[in-house]
């Protein structure tokens, strides 16, 4: 049986597979979701204030491991043919080497000066950057048709914000120590994926080069979209303690994982299904799949219309809840239907061959939440963080929409990302 095969086995395989898949994601992301809770009502104020804006902060550092070389890896590894092992050797040292930086310099800090909160920034980084390695670790092997590897990396995975979290409780740990332990146990499962990813055949320095171009092409238009949304929602915890207003951060964060388990679950699903969807819409399909991204883009431009303007008369008459961390709810929730669609959009529009413009749409939607940002947050705070937000979809539709208007041109700008050769 070939990988992509194996792939499309376990895309159809129903219940028997898939639930056990979907079943430790929501898990671990429930089981963090408690324990982060659990820890900041732990500490102090301002101690759990602190970490909650070192977290928001970093948590952006995640996506910029994961997103773009996972996509790549879920979009290119099923289809590649001779040059398979080789594309899985240049992705490597990205799931074990690139943590290890920050965890040297967070160590530096343990020894110079472990009570500032540029040694809690640097831990942070620490851990979502190795957690981010580990999730793309698992998604080659995924890629490769290993779900049973898939499985057992997310069950150990979840163990430890358990084990840190009672740390906290049981032994007095700091914020600092929490997120230095989740950094060093996420950097040692890096390591155990590295088992079974051997080393490639391409010896041709041109091949190389190829095989470099080809990669980095794709992890960057890829990964642009969720790295500049994470990216900008984490420059809002910025814009929050720069307008001396971080003591709502706690609250942001509450709700913000909260919404964290929806979009993990909704990014779950399109890796799963994005190999058998990346061959179905390679070629004369993507035409298809880059019609129907247009046809959403102007949906989600009109109602992320009407959420701003029904958000801001809410705002304004002062009719949502006096607590804060409901009225953020409520806010979140009303628009992650907006999102949605918009996450959908853009998974049609980059598994079709429109890079560039998911990429476009992305980064010009979340300038225009930062600048919306500078504006509201001072005066709103959390509330006015949230309502930036909603500035993303509307922008990064109208971007889209004008970019797939001529298909066939950004197709065409696009295909130098998978040259026909080193692709099946």
């Amino acid at each position: 049986m070939t990988v992509l095969d194996r792939v499309r086995a376990i895309s159809r395989s129903g219940p028997r597979l898939l639930v056990p898949l979907m079943a430790v994601r929501i898990l671990f992301v429930l089981v963090q979701y408690v324990c982060s809770l659990v820890v900041l009502g732990a500490w102090p104020d301002p101690a759990a204030a602190a970490c909650a804006t070192a977290i928001g902060a970093t948590s952006w550092l995640l996506v910029v491991t994961r997103s773009g070389p996972e996509k790549t890896a879920l979009r290119l590894i099923p289809r590649a043919r001779l040059l398979r092992a080789d594309l899985v050797t240049f992705m490597r040292p990205l799931i074990f080497l690139v943590p290890l930086p920050l965890l040297a310099a967070t160590a530096v800090g343990w020894l110079v000066a472990p009570d500032t909160d540029w040694v809690l920034f640097l831990a942070g980084a620490a851990y979502y950057t190795a957690l981010g390695c580990n999730l793309l670790g698992i998604a080659v092997h995924r890629a490769l048709g290993r779900p049973g590897r898939d499985v057992a990396d997310y069950v150990v995975l979840t163990a430890a914000p358990v084990l840190f979290a009672s740390l906290v409780w049981w032994a007095g740990l700091t914020p600092l120590g929490y997120l230095t332990g989740l950094a060093v146990f996420a950097t040692l499962l890096d390591l155990a994926l590295l088992r079974g990813l051997g080393r490639g055949r391409a010896e041709h320095p041109g091949v190389r080069r190829s095989l470099r171009r080809l990669l980095v092409g794709n992890i960057v238009l890829m990964g642009t979209t969720e790295v500049v949304t994470n990216a900008g929602t984490s420059l809002l915890y910025v814009e929050l303690w720069a307008a001396g207003q971080g003591g709502q951060s706690a609250d942001l964060y509450r709700a913000g994982q909260g919404w964290a388990m929806v979009i993990a679950f909704a990014y779950f699903l399109q890796r799963l299904f994005q190999p058998r969807l990346a061959v179905r819409l390679a070629g004369t399909g993507a035409a298809g799949g880059l019609i129907r991204s247009r046809a959403i883009a102007r949906l989600s431009v009109w109602l992320s219309a009407a959420w701003l303007a029904g958000a801001a008369v809410l705002i304004g008459a002062g009719l949502l809840p006096d607590h804060l961390l409901l009225s953020l709810v409520l806010l979140i929730s009303s628009r992650a239907p907006i999102f949605l669609l918009m996450s959908y959009c853009g998974y049609l529009l980059e598994t079709a061959g429109g890079l560039r413009a998911s990429a476009r749409g992305a980064t010009l939607g979340m300038a225009s939440v930062a600048v919306t940002g500078l504006a509201v947050v001072p005066w709103l705070g959390a509330t006015g963080a949230i309502y930036a937000l909603g500035m993303k979809e509307l922008v990064n539709g109208l971007i889209i929409m004008r970019a797939t208007t001529s298909h066939r041109t950004h197709r065409a700008k696009d295909a130098h990302v998978e040259p026909s050769g080193l692709s099946g």
